[in-house]
Formats: C-alpha cells, sequence, structure tokens
C-alpha cells in the first residue's frame, strides 16, 4: 500500500514520471496473483505517463496512452480488492490532474 500513497503523493506534486516508476513493482507483483488487479495498476502507470507525455508536447502519444488507462480503469468498479477504495480515490484524482494539465494547454 506504501506504493500507491508515494504515487497519490507525487501526483499531488505534478511528478508524474516519478509516479509512474512508483508502481512498476507493484503492477510486476500482481501481475503474478491477480490480471484484474496488475491491469488497474497498469492503467495507473499509463495515466501518469500519458500526463508526462502531454506536458512534453507529444500529444499524439499521449492520446494512444491515455486511451489504454481509460480501458482499464472500467476494472475499479468490479474488482474485489482491498486497495479498490484507494483505487476509486486515484482514479478521481487521475482525472482530475488530467483535466487540470489539458485545460492548461
Amino acid at each position: 500500500m506504501k506504493e500507491l500513497e508515494l504515487y497519490d503523493k507525487l501526483i499531488n506534486e505534478h511528478q508524474f514520471v516519478d509516479a509512474h516508476e512508483v508502481l512498476e513493482p507493484m503492477w510486476k507483483r500482481y501481475k503474478k496473483i491477480d490480471k484484474d488487479e496488475a491491469n488497474i495498476l497498469k492503467g495507473f502507470i499509463n495515466a501518469t505517463t500519458a500526463i508526462a507525455l502531454y506536458q512534453k508536447d507529444k500529444k499524439p502519444q499521449y492520446q494512444r496512452v491515455w486511451s489504454a488507462f481509460l480501458k482499464y480503469e472500467i476494472l475499479i468498479e468490479h474488482i474485489d480488492s482491498q486497495h479498490k477504495s484507494y483505487y476509486l480515490y486515484l482514479q478521481k484524482l487521475l482525472h482530475d490532474k488530467y483535466k487540470l494539465i489539458t485545460e492548461q494547454g
């Protein structure tokens, strides 16, 4: 769970590349034990990557990567996980940051 807390902190500090890196080990662990949960984590990694790409003015790439997040986020509603409430919180946070960053241009 500390990875999720650090991920949250980094997102709030707009350190999207670092946030991506924080979740990689957790994602790799869950790939071996729960495919749906691993895909949620993969989606979160994609979301922060997409926002970082947008900030670097790599708009075609960001759209493709953000779409991957959108594909996986639907799993959050249906997952039975001890992290579900935090996943829901992070999902909203990511959408809020995405909106803020993209509106700034």
